[in-house]
């Protein structure tokens, strides 16, 4: 016999989009990812492919300057994230910001927000670097000795060497800076709001055909939206369904 690993399942259920009858048929996983609204980083395109290294040309230092810098797409040092109106940068350099220890042996920052660090496998040469001061002297914590909980926003140190960390370590590393969440203008949505001329490149006609028994008994109504563009939707309609109400509810 052989075994068979499942790495995904997907069903399918009915989505009303008019006042009228007709629905359609989207997929949605069987275990759903759920993803905070502060993962929703909707300015990540302006961030830059390469980036400084945090680490100076002297073995075992942090570069502590350009601190407070902001970086473009091209990875060019900007004065702010807004020129000339529009925005430029989502990311800016933190050096050593102070992270304090919080009841259950975690750190975290009181001026920052660290599930915007940009992750540490983001970019070629990018480390986010972790110190501790010892009798005067800043020292490297080894990576595999600590870790950032993107989710919750804190660090961890490793139990082994939990009780030999002081009350106050210092993170240096990217954070972004860009904008958060769903945009206002799509809480509350109408076909107003939807690109002229855009293709719904989902509902195809296979799917359409894959799913018939599914579907409204008019199969000529389907049909012709399975293969309609914006410009086919009566203009005005509003979804009903991801309403202020609902969004708002999804992240409580």
């Amino acid at each position: 016999m052989t075994d068979l690993h499942l790495t995904n399942a997907f069903l399918h259920r009915k989505s009303y989009v008019t006042d009228s009858s007709l629905h359609a048929s989207e997929p949605y996983s069987a275990i759903p990812i759920i993803l905070s609204h502060e993962s929703l980083w909707i300015d990540s395109e302006l961030m830059p492919n390469q980036i400084p290294s945090l680490m100076s040309a002297v073995e075992g230092v942090v570069d502590i300057s350009n601190n407070n810098i902001f970086l473009d797409a091209s990875g060019v040092v900007v004065p702010s994230t807004i020129r000339n109106g529009q925005r430029v940068s989502s990311v800016q350099k933190k050096v050593r910001l102070q992270l304090t220890r919080a009841n259950f042996g975690e750190y975290t920052s009181s001026i920052e927000d660290l599930r915007r660090v940009v992750h540490q496998n983001y970019g070629q040469g990018y480390s986010i670097v972790v110190e501790y001061e010892s009798n005067g002297v800043l020292s490297i914590l080894h990576s595999h000795l600590w870790e950032i909980q993107h989710m919750a926003g804190v660090v961890t140190i490793d139990k082994s060497v939990q009780s030999l960390i002081p009350h106050n370590i210092f993170i240096t590393a990217y954070l972004y800076c860009g904008r958060v969440g769903i945009d206002k203008s799509i809480k509350d949505t109408t076909t107003d709001d939807i690109e002229e001329g855009v293709t719904n490149k989902f509902f195809t006609r296979q799917l359409l055909l894959s799913h018939i028994t599914e579907l409204a008994s008019d199969n000529t109504t389907n049909f012709v939206l399975s293969v309609s563009n914006s410009d086919s939707v009566t203009e005005g309609i509003y979804n009903k369904f991801f309403n202020q109400k609902n969004f708002d509810s999804a992240f409580n």
